[in-house]
């Protein structure tokens, strides 16, 4: 008969190396999850803008490359500047001309606002803020004026976390 070699209390060699080691895979488990600090995912510095293109008399836009301006302000009707220009309740501008012309198709276009220029450290977007736009045709530019009304802009998912965030701080 062959005598199994005990330790303490009745354990077997065998079974205190599978008891330690179950331990160690536990405490190293709970120690990477409390030795890592929780990083919230950086929110993109862009924002996501669609729209329709219609001319005056409401018919869609033809397809092409368009020269387009964007304007962001923090008043919803007064304080307009002119094309080029950012001053005022003006909060941001960002021209699209030559290479960084807007694409449009069947009168819509999709742009990321702040891939040319980017958003200053200092946008309040904690505020209301309105957008505009003001269309340069598809050749050289030739401005036809500031967008009228306003659009309002609205809370994206990252702000929604945001807001979450600092309310657990």
């Amino acid at each position: 008969m062959r005598h199994k070699p005990q330790l303490y209390r009745g354990f077997s060699v065998r079974q205190l190396f599978i008891l330690v080691g179950a331990l160690l895979v536990v405490a190293g488990m709970f120690a990477s999850l409390a030795g890592k600090p929780q990083t919230a995912t950086a929110a993109p510095a862009t924002v996501n803008f669609q729209a329709r293109l219609e001319n005056i008399s409401g018919a869609i836009a033809a397809d092409g490359d368009y020269n387009v301006e964007f304007k962001i302000y923090n008043t919803q009707s007064s304080g307009g500047t002119a094309q080029g220009v950012c001053t005022g309740a003006c909060q941001w501008v960002e021209t699209r001309t030559g290479t960084d012309k807007v694409h449009v198709v069947n009168g819509y276009l999709t742009v990321s606002l702040g891939s040319v220029t980017a958003f200053s450290s200092t946008m309040p977007w904690d505020t209301d803020l309105w957008i505009t736009m003001n269309i340069g045709g598809t050749g050289s530019p030739s401005w036809d004026g500031e967008m009228s009304p306003r659009l309002k802009l609205t809370a994206v998912p990252y702000a929604f976390q945001s807001a979450q965030s600092s309310k657990l701080q």
